[in-house]
């Protein structure tokens, strides 16, 4: 089973953009083993029928198990006291707005105060890509960052304790 996710590029667009380099990037994934480093294994493009052309995607197996969830589940589930990990800044922006703490797997928690930021850099960073004057983005997933996103990430679960532990007292 393959797991896709589209540039939103067609070939010739893509091959403009500085996107190939997400395919050495590795990033955490959360499955019932717990967080691994995962990554896209390749690059190919595919027809679209609604608008007849090819879009490039990232592909790589499909990490997940039987038991996945789109964005738009998750999003309807989340809770007050549950932790999302993404890049999807989008995503961290509703989830924000819902009340949800969101961070990414590098430890940068999304907040009310910083997401609009967040969002217009990512537009803007976006609209340079498409347009092919974006710089080679050279960041790597390394032990600085692992550290980071797990002291974010122990912070964050010790205070839901502490909380939860105040509550039941209460």
């Amino acid at each position: 089973d393959e797991f896709r996710l589209s540039s939103n590029h067609d070939e010739y667009s893509f091959g403009k953009t500085n996107y190939e380099s997400i395919i050495t990037q590795t990033g955490l994934i959360y499955s019932d083993e717990g967080f691994s480093l995962w990554s896209f294994s390749d690059v190919k493009s595919y027809n679209i029928e609604e608008n007849d052309q090819r879009i490039v995607f990232y592909c790589a197996e499909n990490p997940f198990s039987e038991n996945t969830h789109t964005l738009l589940e998750l999003f309807e589930n989340a809770e007050k006291n549950d932790i999302v990990i993404t890049r999807d800044i989008p995503f961290a922006g509703r989830l924000v707005e819902k009340g949800i703490f969101v961070m990414n797997d590098r430890g940068t928690v999304f907040t009310k105060d910083n997401i609009h930021e967040r969002l217009s850099e990512r537009n803007f960073n976006l609209n340079l890509a498409q347009l092919g004057l974006s710089e080679k983005n050279a960041s790597r997933y390394g032990n600085r960052e692992l550290k980071k996103f797990a002291d974010c990430f122990e912070r964050k679960t010790s205070q839901l304790i502490v909380n939860e532990n105040f509550s039941k007292k209460n």
